[in-house]
């Protein structure tokens, strides 16, 4: 009896796929022919073990291995294919239970399979696109991190799948209210999944609709642009493809709302970066809506107890800063306020402390350099408090490396935009408060110092520039024993004496003194454990001779071009060649 109960449901097989076939192409001129069939459907007898074997792939669809995950769906997509009409529909209601926020990333891998098969044999009917389409929006933004382990890869990519599956099951007129959505959200993935190979499907499956829907806005256009290459590389689609796309309006405002929601808030720092750049770039497609919409929700965000939100937001508004640069003005009062105070609400959130604490102050780092390259109007309070902030980062001696350098490169944007001959009063404290650190015990205090004088500007070195080379002259060669391996804290010295001859006004004799310096430090073969350190040393004198030497010939002043020429015949000139060479 089993066995003629199957024959007979494989006997049904084309007459119900035919009829499947009609439903999903709306061919209203059969309708008798319909007619027929549901009376055939009436008399149809289901196996009882069909409900084991259902019961049986719905479990292997939650299974931890992605073979049975996938064996599942293509069995379920088998055994629909032989039942009526009413227990098809059953099935694809039961598939949406999958899709359930306690469901774990298996299950919603094996769901989007077994709605891909369902789809591309042509049994998930019209009427199923309403409930499947927001779930398959859901499933291409899928990425989670619990603790160490990172899932959701697997998903977008059977959702880009399933995606695919539609453009071979639909006529443009039944998918036609949905175009929208899927393709916005296939943009998304394309331009900023993390992983390439969800990328490249969701651009394959883009194409697929384009060629075979046609409806997708500009979609012969993006495919040129959004290629198998083209999306290979991350910092790519985020910096150039992005832009590129977001210039089709029905893009624009998904692409910003989905890196201001979404992507700067990432739990990457990678991507969050990578999303603020992003962001900036793209000020100049929409610069109302961002100035408007996006900079309030990044500064709320500023607020909130998540780190990522925090991390993020940071980046994002700085960036957007730099990208509004010749539209400040469409920036309201309110929020250049809370631009004002935004360390203020970071220290009271506690954002310093505890593990996250550098890389935080990283970020309040980068917010400051661009925040002052964009010349947001600061008040004299925020500068004040600032500076100070700028100030530890730069000479405490338990900051991470990475820390001293983006406070180094903040300090030189925020010195050279704030500071200026009419308020003395805000840095006539600055340069001895750096000379004063040039000795201390810490070597990344010495280096930091160091590194601060190297980037500050003429106005604020003027001061007593003689004496300010007689301090840094002594911090470029080795004293005594103890110092040999200070190779770092030399290199940061060479730096600011050469930036004193760049940006103060110098006579002949300060040049001279310069010159001597920087060719003194080409003999320095200093060795300690880890080799030959001194290398450090020679390779910044070299570079930091060359640009001295474009600033002395380019000002064409005869004492300059006298002064230059003596040094060159000088015998420190000669003999630092002949040891290079014989080096």
């Amino acid at each position: 009896d089993q066995q003629d109960s199957l024959g007979k449901g494989g006997d049904q097989q084309d007459s119900l796929g035919r009829w499947d076939q009609q439903e999903v192409q709306t061919d209203k001129n059969l309708e008798n022919e319909s007619n027929a069939e549901e009376d055939d459907e009436e008399g149809y007898e289901i196996p009882d073990e069909i409900e084991d074997v259902l019961e049986v792939l719905f479990r292997g669809l939650r299974d931890p291995e992605t073979i049975v995950r996938w064996s599942a769906a293509k069995g379920v997509g088998r055994i629909t294919a032989r039942l009526p009409r009413s227990l098809a529909t059953d099935i694809v209601n039961q598939l949406l239970d999958c899709f359930s926020p306690l469901e774990t990333a298996s299950s919603w891998h094996g769901g989007c399979l077994a709605l891909a098969e369902l789809g591309r044999h042509g049994f998930l009917l019209p009427d199923h696109l309403p409930e499947v389409v927001p779930i398959l929006v859901k499933a291409l933004q899928y990425d989670e991190k619990r603790g160490n382990i990172i899932i959701g890869a697997n998903v977008r990519d059977a959702a880009c799948y399933l995606c695919w599956s539609f453009a071979r099951t639909y006529e443009p007129d039944q998918i036609k209210p949905f175009v929208h959505t899927i393709a916005s959200s296939l943009i998304l993935t394309t331009l900023f999944d993390r992983h390439t190979g969800c990328r490249r499907a969701a651009s394959a499956s883009f194409q697929e609709n384009v060629g075979r829907q046609g409806s997708f806005p500009h979609g012969i256009d993006i495919l040129t642009t959004c290629d198998y290459y083209a999306v290979a590389l991350q910092t790519n689609t985020y910096h150039k493809l992005s832009v590129i796309v977001a210039s089709y309006e029905p893009y624009s405002k998904p692409i910003i709302d989905h890196l201001a929601e979404v992507k700067v808030r990432h739990w990457c720092p990678t991507i969050r970066k990578d999303a603020s750049i992003a962001l900036g770039l793209l000020c100049s497609i929409l610069p109302d809506y961002i100035s408007s919409h996006v900079l309030p929700l990044l500064l709320g965000s500023l607020e909130t107890g998540d780190f990522n939100c925090r991390h993020g937001a940071l980046h994002a508004i700085g960036d957007i800063c730099v990208g509004l640069k010749d539209r400040l003005d469409q920036i309201s009062d309110d929020l250049i306020y809370k631009m004002n105070y935004t360390l203020s609400v970071l220290e009271s959130r506690g954002s310093f402390r505890g593990s996250g604490g550098d890389e935080m102050r990283g970020a309040v780092c980068y917010y400051i350099e661009k925040i002052s390259n964009a010349g947001v109007k600061l008040t004299s309070e925020t500068i004040k408090v600032w500076q100070e902030f700028l100030n530890v980062c730069i000479v405490n001696p338990e900051q991470f490396v990475g820390v001293q350098a983006l406070s180094v490169e903040a300090l030189r944007g925020f010195s050279w935009q704030y500071y200026t001959e009419s308020n003395p009063e805000m840095w006539s404290h600055i340069v001895e408060h750096y000379i004063s650190q040039l000795r201390h015990e810490f070597t990344a205090t010495r280096v930091g110092s160091a590194l601060a004088l190297s980037v500050l500007p003429g106005c604020v070195l003027s001061q007593d520039t003689k004496s300010l080379l007689k301090l840094l002259t002594p911090c470029t060669k080795v004293q005594n024993k103890s110092e040999t391996s200070l190779a770092e804290c030399r290199v940061s010295a060479v730096k600011a004496i050469t930036n004193v001859q760049l940006v103060c006004p110098c006579n002949s004799e300060m040049r001279a003194q310069i010159y001597r310096v920087l060719l003194e430090c080409l003999e320095d073969y200093s060795t300690d454990s880890r080799g030959d350190i001194g290398s450090y040393v020679r390779e910044a004198a070299m570079s930091c001779l060359m640009k001295c030497n474009k600033f002395t010939l380019s000002k064409g002043h005869p004492t300059i071009n006298l002064t230059l020429h003596e040094i060159l015949n000088n015998n420190w000139y000669g003999g630092s060649c002949n040891r290079v060479w014989r080096r």
